[in-house]
């Protein structure tokens, strides 16, 4: 099983010294207190809305 590093997307407004207590945890435990996806989710979800967009035509390449 491929493991996924856990991030911080530079956007987020709260400070990273406010998920230190979470170093403890797992990744999938992490993403759950932060209410994230994992990344491998967010990729598929952008997959789908790029392929939308292609079949609506919304993207000219």
């Amino acid at each position: 099983m491929r493991r996924e590093t856990f991030y911080q997307e530079s956007d987020n407004s709260f400070d990273r010294s406010s998920i230190h207590h979470l170093r403890h945890l797992t990744y999938e435990e992490r993403l759950r207190k932060l209410r994230l996806q994992k990344l491998s989710e967010r990729r598929e979800r952008g997959d789908m809305i790029q392929m939308f967009k292609f079949v609506r035509g919304y993207n000219k390449f």
